[in-house]
């Protein structure tokens, strides 16, 4: 159906109708003690990628703001070690209690945000991913994304009102090899496969709530696998559990609250 100037009237009177409100530090990160960052530590404001890999190298509790784009050429990684997405055994320095909150990142060579290194208590809050380019071959995140929002390997997420849309791709969420999931809430829009389960190794998908507008393909869900991987035994998968308060939007408002109100913000700098 062609628009009209009543329908984009509409769309916009909707989206101007929408509150973004902030409630501090919440999921993972706000668990088992809370975020090691933000509070009253002073803000260190980086334009640059070595600034960003410096401000995030030192120890201790920091709030950094990003002012900048940083273009696909200059991906930060905070840890130097070597990524190894097929074992769940690591002793290589994770970080915990992080909050990444309110960023746009798009156009990475690699994947957008990889949480690797038995890394815990981790939340991706307000956050928007996206490629301009569909010539780049390692699409894979978090217009032009084709899978990995996100993957979930020997570890667990809580994944709820989210909003994802894209044509074309592989998959949206992905779970397997003793990954666990919680699907909540969320609004998948011309997606093809919105959560499928990866590799024939021990996972558990559990999903509510959830909208699928235009989707096609699976929607894995439950318990999954048949078979451990040799060696790694012991890292049985279990349930996504969240210890922590959390209020659920309607899936069906999820689209024009991530619209207005993901991404930077000026009140949030």
């Amino acid at each position: 159906m062609k628009p009209t100037l009543l329908s984009f009237l509409f769309l916009l009177f909707s989206a101007l109708e929408v509150t973004c409100t902030d409630s501090g530090v919440n999921g993972f990160a706000s668990a088992n003690g809370g975020t090691t960052g933000g509070g009253s530590a002073v803000a260190v404001t980086v334009t640059t990628a070595a600034d960003l890999k410096e401000a995030a190298g030192t120890p201790g509790a920091k709030v950094i703001i990003h002012r900048q784009w940083y273009n696909r050429c200059q991906q930060h990684h905070i840890s130097d070690q070597q990524q190894d997405h097929n074992r769940c055994r690591r002793n290589r320095h994770p970080l915990s209690h992080v909050w990444y909150d309110h960023l746009a990142i798009r156009d990475a060579s690699d994947g957008l945000l990889d949480i690797t290194l038995q890394s815990d208590y981790h939340t991706v809050s307000w956050c928007k991913f996206w490629y301009t380019n569909s010539s780049l071959p390692h699409r894979l995140a978090n217009l032009h994304i084709q899978e990995r929002m996100p993957r979930v390997m020997c570890g667990g997420a809580h994944i709820y009102n989210n909003y994802h849309t894209f044509w074309g791709n592989n998959y949206a969420i992905g779970f397997g090899s003793y990954g666990s999931v919680a699907i909540l809430n969320n609004y998948f829009n011309g997606t093809q496969d919105p959560h499928r389960f990866l590799h024939d190794v021990y996972a558990d998908g559990e999903t509510e709530g959830s909208i699928y507008d235009g989707t096609i393909g699976v929607r894995d869900e439950g318990k999954k696998g048949s078979r451990d991987v040799a060696g790694q035994e012991g890292s049985r998968y279990r349930p996504v559990t969240t210890p922590y308060a959390y209020a659920l939007d309607a899936a069906e408002a999820v689209p024009e609250l991530v619209r207005a109100c993901a991404g930077p913000r000026a009140s949030s700098v």
